[in-house]
Parts: C-alpha cells; sequence; structure tokens
C-alpha cells in the first residue's frame, strides 16, 4: 500500500484544487480556501484510524478531539457561558473522542475493514458537512468535498499499489479498499445505515 507521506501529499494536492475552485467560483473566502488542502490531508488520513498502532490514527484523534468540540462549542454552550464551563466541555469532549474513540476502534474495528470503502468516504464527507454548520451552504459542500474526494485518494492509491503493473498481476490486498461494501453483511447494512442517517441530516 502507499505510505502515509504518499497519502498526505495527495490528499492535500486534491483539498488546495477544490480550495482554488472555490475561491475561484466565490463558494469560499480566501481563508476557507487556504484550509481545504488541510482537509483533504486529513481526509486521506481517516482510512488508517483503523490501525491500532498507526500514526494516523494518533494524529487523527488529536485532531478530532480537539477540533470537534472547539467548533460545536457555539451550538451546544449558552452565550455568555464561563471560562470553567468552557474548560470542562473542552476537555470533556477531548477525553470521550480520542479514549472513547480509540476504545470502539480497537474493539469493532480491523485493517482494510469497513474503513477501507466507498460508503465509509461518504461517511465522512457528510460529516464533515455537519460539523461546519454555521458555514455557507455552497462552502460546507466544498468541505465535504475536500474531504470525501481525500478519502477517495487514500483508496485509489491503496488499490493502485495492489497491482504490479510490470508483471500485471495482483496482491491479495487488490479489491479489498476500493469497494462498495465490508467482509459482512451485518457491516454493510450498518454502514449503509450511518450514511443514510446522516444523509438525512445533511439534507435538514
Amino acid at each position: 500500500m502507499a505510505g502515509f507521506r504518499v497519502h498526505l501529499v495527495c490528499g492535500g494536492l486534491w483539498g488546495a484544487g477544490a480550495g482554488a475552485a472555490a475561491f475561484l467560483t466565490g463558494w469560499c473566502t480566501p481563508v476557507q480556501s487556504a484550509v481545504l488542502g488541510v482537509f483533504g490531508m486529513i481526509g486521506a488520513s481517516l482510512p488508517d484510524i483503523d490501525g491500532k498502532t498507526s500514526r494516523p490514527r494518533r494524529m487523527l484523534l488529536g485532531i478530532l478531539g480537539v477540533g470537534v468540540p472547539v467548533l460545536l462549542v457555539g451550538r451546544y454552550l449558552p452565550r455568555g457561558a464561563t471560562n470553567e464551563i468552557y474548560f470542562c466541555w473542552i476537555t470533556g469532549s477531548y477525553l470521550v473522542i480520542c479514549f472513547g474513540l480509540d476504545f470502539l476502534l480497537s474493539h469493532f474495528s480491523r485493517h482494510r475493514g469497513a474503513f477501507h470503502s466507498i460508503p465509509a468516504a461518504i461517511l465522512a464527507g457528510e460529516g464533515a458537512f455537519l460539523v461546519f454548520a454555521g458555514s455557507t451552504l455552497q462552502a460546507r459542500f466544498v468541505f465535504a468535498l475536500a474531504v470525501a474526494g481525500g478519502y477517495l485518494s487514500h483508496l485509489l492509491l491503496d488499490e493502485l499499489w495492489s497491482v504490479n503493473f510490470f508483471g500485471i498481476s495482483e496482491k491479495k490486498s487488490a479489491g479489498s479498499a476500493f469497494t462498495w461494501k465490508t467482509d459482512s453483511i451485518a457491516g454493510t447494512v450498518l454502514l449503509y445505515l450511518a450514511v443514510a442517517l446522516l444523509g438525512g441530516l445533511c439534507a435538514l
């Protein structure tokens, strides 16, 4: 499979391209367009979050642990909240996301499982759309596109790396990343239910 740096570069290039297009069309402000490269890199790292000791997992849990509570603080805390309330909110959210999500991933996921699939990429895009609820509709769409596109770039690179083009042969991992389903029917059903649920929330 492709290395971590290769995934980051390709995801960043995708996000930067999306940012340039969004800026030229007026869908995003210069600042929003500038950070789309980072969103692409985050999306490109997400499929490897199922690796128990992987660097992407440690990095992403830290980013999500800090970023998600900060982005959602305006939606769930009242205006004029004290610094102590803000501190408890951010600290508590960080602990729940970092340690709670790490526990769930360790017990209910495996490498090259549900996270290495096209529905998971759609799910990541939907999550980005929902997290940035305070932005304009066009900006939220571009954010989701940057994350989902970075995610898909990871899957595509893994598939390309599983093929020996010189000998026209495939490794055992071929077809395990760029797929529409998981190894189990139950897992596939749950994955599509999650996509449908978040899709419904995005439409509200």
